[in-house]
């Protein structure tokens, strides 16, 4: 039986604004938490979640977990293609044996398993123990281009090979675009940080460019109100300005609810673990505009994306990193760099010279003045 995408699209029934109560779980999330919010209730009642899992040396694979503290292995964004492996198969045997079951992925991995599980045969109730949430996609790039890329660091930075660890989404400096990598040293043996905005860093730049992803993410079917899944999250960007009274400085989700099913197992079992902004898609669809339609491409960066191919099929990393990929040094992101170093650090050094000034100010033993 083949299934057409029309035959497992739901519109979204409510869209949210979101953020964890979980503060640790909420730190190791990109945006809101709304994943583990709603993973948290599966493993708490024996159930398995499925998620990305970024591994050593860059690659990225789908896992299932099921305990608490294997969740933070899912957490996060990877800007990479996962490799979803024998997941569909391990999902299917878990539903048969009366497991519940959460699922996370792409639009078209969500819409891959669906149909895999039907062609299996599972039973209405068998299925009804599925929950499945998609990720908003701007697209993917393979993961040959990723692992080269983790590959060319650790030998620029004189690391111990396999000890880099590359974060997409840090939130060292809050809610934004950041990028964080540690390595061990080979020289001092000392673990070393790397901490910047994304646009700053080769692979981190060329996501956001859009330029790499595979071909079929310029033409996706599921860039769409109607969505594949239960549910659909990711950030919500522009939230400042459709809900100016939410605190986004920790992060914030968009989720949307698209199913009967999904509204259900969010209201009792989800909702009184974060804090919730009702909203509409219209508000959301603003500023992530990949809940409307697939990112686009033209012909010049089709051209520029086939450079690169070519320079990685034949290994040579550094003409990809330090030549195609390289971030370019203009008049206008050099000013960019300085703004962003001076906000990181002028609020510290501000805080520092009033604590200074405070103890000099200040006896032992005396009270600030009251401010009323």
């Amino acid at each position: 039986m083949v299934m057409k995408t029309e035959d497992l699209l739901h519109s979204p029934l409510r869209v949210i604004a979101l953020q964890d109560k979980d503060l640790a779980s909420l730190a190791l999330s990109a945006s809101g938490g709304a994943f583990p919010v709603l993973a948290r209730p599966i493993v708490q009642c024996g159930g398995i979640v499925f998620g990305a899992e970024m591994l050593p040396g860059g690659a990225v694979r789908h896992v299932g977990v099921r305990s608490m503290d294997e969740l933070e292995r899912l957490q996060g964004s990877k800007y990479v293609q996962s490799d979803y492996g024998k997941t569909f198969f391990e999902c299917a045997e878990a539903l048969k044996t009366g497991k519940t079951v959460l699922w996370t992925g792409t639009g078209c991995q969500i819409f891959a398993l669906r149909s895999y599980l039907i062609r299996q045969g599972l039973s209405e109730g068998d299925m009804s123990r599925l929950y499945t949430a998609d990720v908003i996609c701007h697209g993917v790039i393979g993961q040959s281009l990723f692992r080269q890329y983790i590959s060319w660091l650790e030998k620029k930075n004189n690391a111990v090979p396999g000890s880099l660890h590359y974060e997409f989404r840090s939130k060292r400096r809050g809610w934004g675009l950041y990028y964080r990598y540690t390595y061990k040293s080979i020289r001092s043996g000392r673990m070393k940080e790397k901490f910047g905005a994304g646009d700053e860093d080769p692979y981190y730049a060329a996501f956001l460019s859009g330029k790499l992803y595979r071909s079929s993410c310029y033409k996706c079917r599921f860039a769409r109100r109607e969505r594949a899944s239960d549910f659909t999250l990711g950030d919500y960007w522009g939230i400042q300005e459709e809900h100016p009274g939410f605190d986004c400085a920790a992060g914030a989700s968009v989720l949307m609810i698209n199913t009967p099913k999904g509204k259900t197992y969010f209201e009792t079992s989800c909702e009184s673990a974060c804090k919730v902004q009702e909203s509409t898609f219209e508000k959301a669809s603003r500023h992530n505009f990949n809940l409307i339609r697939s990112t686009q491409r033209n012909e010049a960066n089709a051209e520029f994306a086939k450079k690169v191919e070519d320079a990685s099929k034949r290994g040579d990393v550094d003409f990809l990193f330090r030549g195609l990929l390289a971030v370019r040094s203009t008049p206008g992101a050099l000013l960019l760099r300085v703004k962003r170093r001076a906000g990181w650090l002028l609020p510290m050094r501000a805080i520092s010279r009033a604590r200074l000034l405070l103890r000099r100010l200040l006896r032992p033993g005396q009270i600030p003045p009251s401010r009323s």
